[in-house]
């Protein structure tokens, strides 16, 4: 068992989905992300399909981080690193439309 958090994003309103990626995936993550202590594991995924209806999907995309446990999870989020990647969201996300949720992880298969 995996204790997660998964949030929801949505680019700034000044770029394209393109933009979006291009910073989140080349600046942010690499710059900022990675120094976040405790991380087990993280994912992003690039929406590119509204498989639900028509028109393009109400997020860009979607990050997955795994952690060992709750309280090594609390001790990411709350470290200097971490701060330091929130401040940097506001460069390339739309921080009204963000929707977090801190998950358990009861993986069936794989």
């Amino acid at each position: 068992m995996y204790y997660k958090q998964i949030s929801l994003l949505r680019r700034a309103p000044h770029l394209t989905h393109e933009e979006f990626i291009d910073y989140w995936q080349n600046e942010h993550i690499p710059r900022l992300t990675l120094k976040i202590p405790h991380i087990r594991a993280y994912t992003i995924n690039d929406f590119v399909e509204n498989l639900a209806g028509s028109g393009e999907p109400e997020f860009d995309g979607m990050t997955e981080m795994w952690f060992d446990s709750s309280d090594l999870r609390n001790a990411a989020v709350t470290s200097e690193a971490a701060l330091r990647n929130n401040a940097d969201n506001v460069n390339f996300q739309d921080l009204t439309s963000r929707l977090a949720f801190r998950v358990i992880e009861n993986r069936i298969i794989g």
